[in-house]
């Protein structure tokens, strides 16, 4: 065995990807839950229901503050009484608590956040180790129970962004047409689905629709 030679760090390449990929490990530590009332409060609408209520509602509106975990539940008849519910929350919580909601965070991703960097405030630092070049070209593990014994391993997809709250990432499968959320992902951020591989393979794409492979 010969010594004092370096270690050779190899590109992935798409076969050994299609053969080799495996799930990734979730870290063991939960995500962190906010430690004051009202610092941040989650809110999701949801409806129209099957059947009205006794006051003609088709739809209910919840606020879950995530330190507490207590619940708020609105009727709604429709999806234009949000913004009026939504102030009368705001007004009734701060009112009962004397403390301010901070962030609101809503199920389609708008928040209204007046919350400072968490590191100037709770003198934490700042992780930056998820983030990824956007549109790179990425590996997706396929699970078992989703692919034959003969199916390959994983699909080319293309990223797109982060799933909030939720776990893994969001990608665009150019084949199937569909979006993607998954945490097995390998990525390749020195390079977009469309170039070339270095192992000499081509893949074709305009405007992420596929034309040959």
């Amino acid at each position: 065995m010969l010594t004092g030679l370096k270690n050779a760090k190899l590109d992935k390449c798409s076969h050994y990807m299609a053969s080799k990929q495996t799930r990734v490990s979730f870290k063991k530590h939960p995500p962190s839950r906010k430690s004051e009332f009202l610092e941040l409060v989650h809110s999701d609408v949801c409806g129209p229901l099957k059947v009205k209520s006794f006051s003609g509602a088709l739809y209910f509106l919840t606020f879950i503050d995530d330190c507490s975990r207590k619940l708020w539940v609105y009727t709604l008849k429709s999806k234009d009484q949000v913004l009026e519910k939504f102030k009368h929350f705001h007004a009734l919580v701060e009112r009962q608590s004397g403390k301010k909601v901070k962030c609101i965070h809503f199920d389609d991703g708008v928040a209204l956040n007046t919350e400072v960097s968490n590191k100037i405030w709770f003198e934490k630092d700042v992780k930056y180790d998820h983030l990824r070049v956007f549109d790179c070209k990425t590996f997706v593990h396929v699970p078992k129970d989703e692919r034959s014994k003969l199916d390959m391993k994983t699909r080319r997809c293309i990223f797109i962004g982060y799933g909030q709250d939720e776990f893994g990432y969001r990608l665009y499968d150019p084949v199937e047409k569909k979006l993607v959320r998954s945490h097995d992902v390998q990525f390749m951020e020195n390079q977009t689905i469309e170039d070339i591989d270095k192992n000499g393979e081509q893949h074709n794409y305009v405007g992420h629709q596929q034309l040959g492979d």
